[in-house]
């Protein structure tokens, strides 16, 4: 069945925002490969790996506008770990306010990481 099989490939690739803001974990280029499809098909935490992976450069080059690309439409969907994600690739990048603004949409969408994370991205308070 199409779904048990997405649902265990994400359950093995993603992890959910508690604290491991998520570099990929992905097995081999095979997976690689199911994420990309699934990711350009709409799906929000393949979107999210996906762009976690062009931010770490785990199996692909790592380029920033492809993370942001990624990260963000998984973000625009409400996914909590991608929101966190993307607020530390702003920062990374330069772009505090940016980083500040995705950083209170993960906070407030139940991100425990989110909170964990101001210090980490150098923010004092939201």
């Amino acid at each position: 069945m199409r779904f048990s099989k997405i649902a265990a490939l994400l359950a093995v690739i993603i992890g959910v925002c508690y604290g491991a803001q998520g570099l990929v974990d992905v097995a081999d280029s095979r997976e690689f490969k199911s994420v990309q499809e699934l990711a350009k098909s709409g799906n929000s935490d393949a979107q999210r790996v996906l762009g976690e992976a062009y931010s770490a450069g785990y199996l692909v080059g790592r380029d920033d506008n492809e993370a942001l690309k990624w990260l963000k439409l998984s973000a625009e969907q409400g996914n909590a770990s991608a929101q966190l994600s993307l607020a530390s690739l702003y920062s990374r990048i330069g772009d505090k306010d940016s980083a500040s603004k995705w950083l209170e949409r993960a906070r407030v969408n139940g991100c425990l990481g989110a909170a964990r994370s101001v210090s980490d991205l150098g923010f004092n308070s939201l």
